[in-house]
């Protein structure tokens, strides 16, 4: 990133992290708990979509129990965006482009930390690996809790069960996972998170870091500590709404040479919460397919079924994928991964595994 501090040799002693993350204005009120599993004396750097001042969006983290010391706040208008169309990329950015800290741990808003992260990523090994490779990208395991309700904005009962049940250390969250009621993060989607050894890092020492041997997709999309410094590359922001915003992030990140090292005794967990708009614009299936799914399958089903070659090819053909959100999201991947391969020196140090299959879950062909 252009606007980032060069890469120069740092010290131990010099690493400091920054917690960087984005949002809409409706989930403002989880930065309460961000900035308290963070520590309230530990720098935070949001973007934030809303027609709120900043000053406004300040005073309600404030409220919600952020420290005026720790916070640096930028907001995008949301008046000139659609609902569907959430410049998640955009935000990224902005919200690096603030941190003044050697390293960052980057963040969804709806990924909460363990209360110990910042501890962990302050002890001596730790801070030594990350001073000794400017291209460290340490991987923070991300788990998801099941069975439990879904939140609307409207819906505080739920907001107040589920807030007090998110597990902060490995002793509650291992105690949700024995009871069936936390798990590895969207298991049925593999290839996001699959890449992350959540077996091994049940046997991590706190601070332990494993060094990946390969990356089993390029699907693969975890919550990352890492250098903010001028080789990071930027996210890709012509990626919008929901679909392939990480993942093209830690594509480049991978060709570039960086080398992904996942961290024990710490991790994320989702909170979980009904689909936003974005999402529900990328299932959306075109109606020219829609009426040939099985009724019983649902749109859901159908979605996933229009990346395989269940479909007949000449049925494939008569759809206008340009009309679809997941279509043009698609295009946009296939002219980045061309862009990628043509611009980008391969400098990878970890290998893709022996898994194919990725390109069969693009709506649209090269």
């Amino acid at each position: 990133m252009e606007i980032a501090p060069p890469c120069v040799p740092i010290s131990p002693s010099d690493v400091g992290y920054t917690l960087v993350t984005q949002f809409s204005a409706n989930r403002l009120w989880m930065m309460g708990h961000h900035c308290m599993r963070w520590g309230t004396s530990n720098p935070v750097s949001v973007a934030v979509l809303t027609d709120m001042s900043v000053a406004s969006v300040t005073q309600e983290l404030l409220n919600a129990g952020c420290s005026s010391d720790q916070l640096t706040v930028q907001t995008l208008p949301k008046s000139n965006f659609e609902l569907s169309n959430y410049p998640v990329n955009l935000l990224r950015n902005m919200a690096l482009s603030a941190v003044k800290t050697t390293h960052v741990m980057f963040i969804d808003v709806d990924f909460w930390t363990s209360s110990n992260l910042h501890e962990v990523l302050n002890m001596t090994l730790v801070r030594k690996e990350f001073a000794r490779d400017p291209k460290l990208a340490g991987v923070v395991p991300a788990f998801q809790m099941n069975g439990w309700c879904k939140e609307s904005d409207k819906d505080i009962s739920c907001r107040m069960e589920l807030t007090e049940e998110m597990p902060r250390d490995v002793p509650k969250l291992l105690t949700l996972m024995m009871q069936g009621d936390a798990s590895m993060f969207d298991a049925s989607n593999y290839h996001g998170h699959g890449s992350t050894s959540f077996g091994l890092w049940l046997l991590q020492r706190s601070g332990d870091f494993f060094f990946l041997p390969c990356i089993k997709s390029h699907r693969y999309e975890p919550y990352l500590a890492f250098r903010y410094c001028q080789e990071l590359p930027p996210f890709q922001e012509q990626f919008t709404g929901y679909g392939k915003n990480k993942m093209t992030f830690i594509m480049q990140l991978r060709r570039s040479g960086y080398d992904f090292a996942q961290l024990g005794g710490v991790f994320l967990v989702h909170y979980p919460h009904r689909q936003s708009e974005a999402r529900k614009a990328w299932e959306k299936v075109p109606n020219e397919l829609k009426k040939k799914a099985n009724r019983d399958q649902g749109e859901k089903r159908a979605s996933k079924l229009m990346g395989t070659k269940q479909w007949p090819s000449k049925e494939r053909q008569s759809v206008d994928w340009s009309a679809t959100t997941r279509g043009q999201v698609d295009h946009l991947f296939l002219e980045f991964e061309r862009w990628l391969e043509s611009e980008v020196p391969n400098g990878a140090r970890v290998l893709m595994c022996d898994m194919g299959g990725d390109e069969m879950i693009l709506w649209v062909n090269g």
